[in-house]
C-alpha cells in the first residue's frame, strides 16, 4: 500500500482480519453470506473480537469519512458512529438489499429454504455482536451494506456482479495509476493482433504452442509467469512481457484480448470495442465473466483446458458478431473517460464531507 500511495501523505494500519482457516470451509459459496461464514462470521466470539478491533481503530483515527472497500466487518463496527459512510468498489462486495441473498454460484444452486435458513443463522450471529455494542439489530444481511450514506459503484451497470440490482449509480472504471512500460510495436506475424494478460494456468502451454503455430502477432503479459520454457518453442510472432504495458495504443489496435476475468482489463478493452476471451480463475472472476458474456462481446473457456481455449479463441477471431457487440458497448459509453468518472466520484465524496 505504501508503494501505491507513495506520493500521498498516508498513515497505514493493519486491518483486523481472520487468519485461521474456517472449519468447515464452504466450497463454492452460493451466496455472499456464505463467503462471510468462511471469514469468521460463524462464531460470535471471533466476530466480536474483529469488530472490537475495528472500533478501536476508529476511536484512534477519528475519521471524518469512512469508505469501505470490501470491509463488511468494518461496516459492522461502524454502525452507530456519527460519521459519513459509503461502500466503494465494483459491486461484488456490496450485495443488493434483498432477503435472502440470491445465488451467485453457477456451480452450486442452493434452494430458497436453505438460503433463508443459513442467512437467518448468520444474522443471529451478527445481531449478537451488535447487542454487545447496544446497536439495533439487522433485519436481514443486505441491510449491513445499505445502512450507509451511499454505495459507490466503480463499474458499469452491465458489469455489476448482481444483475438484479436497481436504483444504483455507476461511476465507471479506471485502472490504477501505476508505472507501465511504453508500448513500441507489435511482434512480426500474420493475421489478427492478440493481446493477452494472464496468470499461471494449467492450459497455458497448449495455448502458447497454438499461438506460435498460427503466427498471429501476439503480446502476452504474464503476472508471475515464468516464460523461460516457452521461449524456445517458436519464432517471433509471440512476445512475452513480464511488466505492465501502457495500453492506450494496444486497445486501439488489438483485434482480440484474452484475460482471466479481470474487471479492470475487461473494462479497458470493452470501452475500446475489443471482444475478449475470458478464462476466469477465481470465484469472483467467474461471476464477472457471466456478466461480460451477457454483453455478447466475449467468449469463455476453462483455464484448465487448453483445447477448449484454442477452440473458443478461434471462434472469437472469426466472429463479426462479437466484434460488433463490443463496438456497441464502446459506443454506448463513448462519452465516458476515467477523468470524468473520478471527478464525479470525488464530487460525491466532497458532498458527504460537507
Amino acid at each position: 500500500m505504501r508503494a501505491t500511495f507513495r506520493e500521498i501523505p498516508l498513515d497505514a494500519y493493519q486491518a483486523p482480519v481472520k487468519t485461521s482457516p474456517s472449519i468447515p470451509h464452504i466450497q463454492n459459496p452460493p451466496t455472499f453470506g456464505h463467503i462471510l461464514r468462511n471469514k469468521g462470521y460463524r462464531d460470535v466470539e471471533e466476530l466480536g473480537a474483529m469488530t472490537e478491533a475495528w472500533r478501536q481503530l476508529f476511536d484512534f483515527i477519528r475519521p471524518d469519512l469512512l469508505l469501505f472497500d470490501h470491509a463488511p466487518t468494518a461496516l459492522l463496527a461502524a454502525r452507530g458512529l456519527n460519521v459519513p459512510q459509503a461502500t466503494i468498489g465494483t459491486g461484488f462486495f456490496c450485495p443488493p438489499d434483498e432477503s435472502p441473498l440470491a445465488n451467485m454460484s453457477s456451480i452450486r444452486d442452493m434452494p430458497l429454504a436453505q438460503r433463508e435458513k443459513d442467512e437467518f443463522e448468520l444474522v443471529q450471529t451478527i445481531n449478537a455482536v451488535l447487542a454487545e455494542h447496544r446497536q439495533p439489530e439487522l433485519s436481514h444481511l443486505g441491510r449491513l451494506f445499505h445502512d450507509v450514506d451511499d454505495n459507490l459503484f466503480c463499474t458499469f451497470q452491465e458489469l455489476d456482479h448482481y444483475p438484479q440490482r436497481v436504483a444504483a449509480t455507476y461511476y465507471g472504471c479506471w485502472s490504477a495509476d501505476l508505472p507501465r512500460e511504453e508500448f513500441t510495436n507489435w511482434p512480426t506475424g500474420t493475421g489478427k493482433r492478440i493481446f493477452a494478460y494472464l496468470k499461471p494456468m494449467k492450459g497455458l502451454g497448449e495455448l502458447i504452442r497454438w499461438l506460435y503455430g498460427q503466427k498471429h502477432p501476439t503480446i502476452l503479459v504474464g503476472d508471475r509467469i515464468d516464460f523461460t520454457p516457452y521461449r524456445e518453442w517458436g519464432g517471433g510472432s509471440v512476445r512475452f512481457v513480464t511488466r505492465p504495458l501502457q495500453l492506450e495504443r494496444i486497445r486501439q489496435e488489438a483485434d482480440v484480448a484474452i484475460m482471466n476475468g479481470n474487471h479492470g482489463a475487461a473494462c479497458e478493452f470493452l470501452l475500446a470495442g475489443v471482444p475478449t476471451l475470458q478464462l476466469p480463475i477465481t470465484y469472483e472472476q467467474g461471476i464477472l465473466t457471466r456478466r461480460i458474456l451477457e454483453t455478447g462481446a466475449a467468449m469463455f473457456a476453462s483455464p484448465e483446458n487448453g483445447r477448449q481455449m484454442i477452440g473458443q479463441l478461434s471462434s472469437l477471431l472469426a466472429s463479426d458478431e462479437k466484434r460488433n457487440r463490443a463496438k456497441a458497448f464502446a459506443a454506448k459509453y463513448r462519452q465516458f473517460s476515467p477523468e470524468i468518472g473520478i471527478e464525479r466520484l470525488c464530487s460525491r465524496l466532497s458532498e458527504m464531507l460537507g
